[in-house]
């Protein structure tokens, strides 16, 4: 139960479709092929596709009749990894333009959510990493497993001369993440007065 097929190159950059058993074109995307079918295999395995429009693929995949089809190869693989950020972003645009004209072609077949296609950046540059790290800081970080209170408190008990292990046996915060916070590295932004 659950296998892929591949039919094509799927190491670049381009457009590809998912088919069934009968070569009908359930699903048009576009991107880093190993990539997308990577991910979608993911998805695919952990039953993520069951209650929502790629519900088809979720059914065939466990017919295994699901095969990974490469409907056009982009010959812009080198330019795309090792190019300018403005020719990064024309060759998205014409990935874009492809995708919309196969989705048109297959539309009466596809279980695509989107009728109109986008593409969102996927180069990250230092502008937009500074942007995200900044927008991602302290409690706001959805990966946060302390409140901005804890950290006041555990910078106090710093401050008052307490060690590592104490305040871990006090707060539950493990010694490691302590020190971090001691030396600066977590949680930098959050001051308090010395006592």
């Amino acid at each position: 139960m659950g296998k892929i097929k591949t039919e094509g190159n799927i190491n670049g950059l381009g457009v590809y479709g998912f088919t069934d058993d009968t070569d009908k074109v359930l699903y048009v995307g576009s991107g880093m092929m190993n990539d997308r079918k990577q991910n979608h295999e993911y998805h695919l395995k952990k039953e993520n596709y069951k209650y929502n429009n790629k519900k088809i693929l979720q059914e065939e995949y466990e017919k295994d009749n699901l095969t990974f089809k490469v409907l056009h190869f982009s010959i812009n693989n080198s330019t795309y990894l090792n190019g300018t950020n403005k020719e990064r972003q024309e060759i998205q645009e014409s990935l874009e333009v492809l995708e919309q004209f196969y989705y048109n072609l297959y539309k009466d077949t596809c279980c695509n959510e989107m009728r109109k296609i986008r593409k969102h950046s996927t180069s990250p540059t230092l502008e937009t990493t500074y942007k995200r790290k900044k927008a991602n800081q302290g409690i706001k970080n959805p990966n946060c497993k302390y409140d901005i209170e804890t950290i006041v408190e555990i910078k106090e008990m710093i401050n008052m001369g307490l060690s590592n292990t104490e305040i871990s046996k006090k707060t539950g915060v493990n010694r490691n993440y302590i020190s971090q916070i001691r030396t600066g590295q977590k949680w930098s932004s959050v001051n308090i007065l010395p006592i």
